[in-house]
């Protein structure tokens, strides 16, 4: 009986496995870009603890700085007052001497500044070490509202003031029907205000000349001092109404011996020869002349 031999076949193809005797050496990884990239990162945190370090102490320095008693508001001083006093400024700035110069908000004091009535602007600066400086511009009364009290008001119809008797030398507006409040815009005054800037910048007749502006719904009554003499214009369009009375004027065609003149229409001026006029027309010529 015969005995098969086995030979060791190699795939074709594939390498024979070689067995080395001779281990590798494993080798450690470098450490050495490690251990520098921890440096930096311990170096950045200790630069910026410092940096925080720094501006801590330097808040706390500056807030030392701020109150300190050599930087205190000692002077408070108002420029630009004409008729309101100083004294009321200052209370409206809401300011205390004593008070530390650089922790004051300029803007918050302006806003308290301009909140008084009569003070349509203001500027406020400080000048170290101990002075608040403030300036302001006050409004320009124009004419006084006729109502419970009598309410000086400016040409924006702001209420300036309430006076319990009437100041001389304002026409009167009466007609309002708003609640007069010191420092409030009243809407209805603006038509009348209109005709009153119209007439003054005419430079025929001047605001002394001009004893009332009756508000009477879309109507606005101008009653002319001596003459008594009443101007009847509607709201709106007062430079235009306006400018057909300076060319009667102007050529010589104003009587003041009549009643009064209605501007209202296109083109025309209507003369109302009636004395005994009234905005009803009763009694007289109505104000469109028929």
């Amino acid at each position: 009986m015969r005995h098969k031999t086995t030979k060791n076949r190699v795939r074709a193809g594939k390498p024979a496995k070689r067995v080395s005797l001779v281990k590798k050496k494993r080798t450690l990884p470098n450490a050495w870009p490690y251990l520098i990239r921890c440096w930096w990162i311990l170096r950045g945190a200790a630069a910026g603890v410092l940096v925080l370090g720094v501006l801590y102490g330097a808040y706390l320095g500056a807030g030392k700085i701020m109150e300190m008693k050599s930087l205190s508001v000692r002077t408070i001083e108002v420029a630009g007052c004409r008729d309101v006093q100083p004294g009321s400024i200052r209370q409206f700035a809401g300011v205390s001497k004593g008070d530390p110069l650089l922790k004051i908000d300029l803007k918050k004091v302006r806003r308290n500044v301009v909140s008084h009535p009569s003070i349509k602007d203001a500027t406020v600066i400080r000048e170290l070490p101990d002075t608040l400086r403030i300036a302001v511009k006050e409004r320009t009364s124009t004419a006084v509202v006729l109502g419970r009290e009598f309410a000086l008001v400016d040409q924006e119809g702001v209420v300036m003031s309430l006076q319990n008797s009437y100041p001389e030398g304002y026409p009167v507006i009466t007609g309002i029907s708003e609640p007069l409040v010191p420092g409030r815009v009243i809407v209805e005054l603006q038509p009348a205000m209109e005709v009153l800037s119209g007439i003054a910048r005419s430079g025929l007749i001047v605001p002394d000349q001009i004893s009332e502006l009756g508000v009477d719904g879309e109507q606005i009554k101008v009653s002319l001092v001596g003459t008594g003499t009443v101007l009847v214009l509607d709201r709106g369009n007062a430079d235009v109404q306006i400018g057909k009375l300076v060319r009667l004027m102007e050529a010589g065609m104003f009587d003041s011996r009549l009643a009064g003149y209605d501007l209202r229409f296109d083109g025309r001026v209507i003369g109302m020869p009636e004395r005994a006029f009234n905005m009803s027309g009763e009694n007289g010529l109505s104000p469109a002349g028929g």
